[in-house]
């Protein structure tokens, strides 16, 4: 349970994350290529200047109420996620 955590400045390279409940949880400037986020609950969690190309996610990822500023997408696709209220602004690819 990541529920609130501060992980800004992680570096976690393939993170499995799958099913994580990260309610709030803050990412500003993390660095998570390629981690495995499927089915996480990452509702109104912060991503500012986060780095996550070629993150896996699914229908269940929930995404609902995050704000994205800046970050770094790169191949990610999030259409599946839940993102209903979710702020994207200055998206990198």
């Amino acid at each position: 349970n990541l529920t609130g955590a501060n992980l800004s400045e992680a570096v976690a390279n393939g993170a499995i994350l799958r099913g994580v409940i990260a309610t709030g949880a803050n990412f500003n400037n993390a660095v998570i290529p390629g981690a495995d986020l499927s089915g996480g609950r990452f509702i109104g969690c912060t991503f500012v200047n986060t780095v996550m190309p070629d993150v896996i996610v699914d229908k269940d990822t929930n995404f609902a109420g995050s704000r994205f500023v800046g970050t770094y997408l790169g191949n990610t696709d999030l259409s599946p996620t839940n993102r209903v209220g979710a702020i994207f602004r200055g998206i990198r690819r």
